[in-house]
């Protein structure tokens, strides 16, 4: 990959609170009080913002608006595959975390052929579908999209035949990664249903006090050594991985206890030195929520100065 392109993609559709949306037009403020050059420096493709769908209820109770969601991730595939295809960078500042099943969909449709290794970044799993989910909030579930999940066979919830249509609609009809090709990191907030899949799946699984106690670079290292199958790398960072008494409440669902802004740098400037890495996704800044003014988007925009610094040096 040469260039970074940058994605503007605002919607919130699969969130439960509202002001996700935002999150790119806060980063842009916090660049501008920091003088940064960031949004100068490169393309920005913004996607159609679906926002409008949110004033009706959604008749989906168990998967809210995923008929808007199916709309959002193919404009969105399609965007991210004709951006690598051009040997572009998709750098994607994103509102909710459904919209990264549909990243995922695009790199795929970009490479059909080729494995793809998924680095979670968060306090969640977002495992979930419509018939576990404890919220039918489809920013549960990205993951569980992407691996093509149905949990019929554990389900909580009474699912209508047409749920379950628009469900097997936006899964699709082949696995956007495969689980032995999938990392979390800072995992803290988990239903019953997502940790034992996660256990009986062996999915490599990192704790924010593992990473500490084995040092960022190791730990990279031991996640690289893991996935050293794969052909392609993507990195899903969700800013609820930070710890929200640190940093700030300002996203969808803030969790104490995880990643301080510096610690989150270091891992993500190791992270992204993964040779085959081709898309970088950051999502649920939510300044409508921020107990501290725009302190998550400061320190998102910290954190992006840096990456975005560190991504041009490696692929001048």
């Amino acid at each position: 990959m040469s260039k970074i392109q940058l994605i503007n993609n605002p919607n919130e559709l699969g969130a439960g609170t509202r002001g996700s949306s935002m999150g790119f037009d806060a980063l842009q403020i916090a660049a501008l009080n920091k003088r940064s050059t960031f949004f100068k420096r490169y393309e920005t493709n913004a996607l159609s913002n679906y926002k409008d769908r949110l004033i009706d209820d959604s008749p989906y109770l168990n998967s809210k608006y995923i008929d808007g969601i199916q709309l959002i991730h193919k404009e969105l595939s399609e965007l991210i595959s004709k951006t690598i295809q051009e040997k572009k960078f998709p750098f994607i500042i994103s509102g909710d975390h459904s919209n990264a099943a549909g990243t995922i969909k695009g790199i795929k449709s970009a490479f059909p052929d080729k494995k793809l290794g998924a680095i979670w970044v968060d306090a969640h799993a977002d495992l979930h579908t419509p018939f576990t989910s404890p919220s039918g909030n489809i920013h549960g579930m990205p993951l569980a999209i992407a691996l093509g999940l149905q949990e019929e066979e554990n389900a909580k919830n009474k699912i209508s035949d047409a749920e379950k249509e628009q469900w097997n609609r936006l899964i699709g009809t082949a696995p956007g990664i495969q689980k032995e090709h999938l990392v979390f990191i800072g995992l803290r907030d988990t239903e019953i249903e997502e940790d034992d899949f996660i256990k009986n799946s062996s999915i490599k699984n990192i704790s924010v006090t593992e990473s500490r106690i084995q040092g960022f670079e190791k730990t990279c290292q031991d996640i690289f050594d893991y996935l050293q199958d794969i052909d392609l790398l993507y990195i899903s960072f969700d800013v609820d991985s930070m710890d929200c008494n640190a940093v700030s409440y300002g996203t969808g669902t803030p969790v104490p206890g995880g990643f301080t802004r510096q610690e989150s740098e270091k891992l993500l400037l190791q992270l992204i030195k993964h040779p085959k890495l081709c898309c970088f996704e950051i999502t649920e800044i939510n300044p409508c929520l921020d107990n501290k003014g725009n302190a998550m988007a400061e320190n998102s925009m910290e954190i992006i100065e840096k990456l975005s610094r560190s991504l041009d040096e490696l692929h001048a």
